[in-house]
């Protein structure tokens, strides 16, 4: 789902700057458009990311410990992502429903915000999901060394 709307994010984009380059006209709206497929695409990305391991990984430093270290600080990595992503699940929940009640919409375009908290709410749930399973695979791979 995260592909199809960053490949209609990547070809609305580049249309509107050819529009804008060759005959001086633009996408109506093609900035609030643009924000709200880069949240879809971020938060319905994250744990794929994770599930797959496609994600970047910062290791310069962890690689030159010993592989038990490794896998410690793999488990706690995932346990602190577990924590953070539980929050921003819960709290995204919280403000989509209060934004639902409130109303709120953007000023040109006049589309919801409630939706987009609530796609928030369930990439880092879905992302809560799969840091579970791969906490568990780390803490086993922990005990099994």
């Amino acid at each position: 789902m995260a592909v199809g709307f960053l490949l209609v994010m990547v070809m609305l984009t580049v249309t509107d700057v050819f529009l804008r380059t060759v005959f001086d006209r633009t996408i109506v709206y093609m900035y609030e458009f643009t924000e709200y497929t880069m949240l879809v695409v971020v938060y319905f990305g994250l744990s794929w990311c994770a599930l797959t391991g496609k994600h970047l990984k910062a290791d310069l430093i962890v690689r030159m410990f010993p592989e038990k270290a490794q896998d410690y600080q793999d488990a706690i990595n995932n346990f602190i992502v577990i924590c953070v992503s539980a929050v921003v699940a819960v709290q995204a929940f919280r403000t989509a429903f209060a934004v639902r009640g409130f109303g709120d919409a953007s000023e040109l375009t006049r589309i919801p915000y409630w939706p987009f908290y609530f796609i928030v709410a369930f990439g880092a749930f879905l992302l809560f999901l799969v840091m579970i399973t791969l906490f568990i695979q780390s803490v086993y791979k922990v005990i099994k060394r």
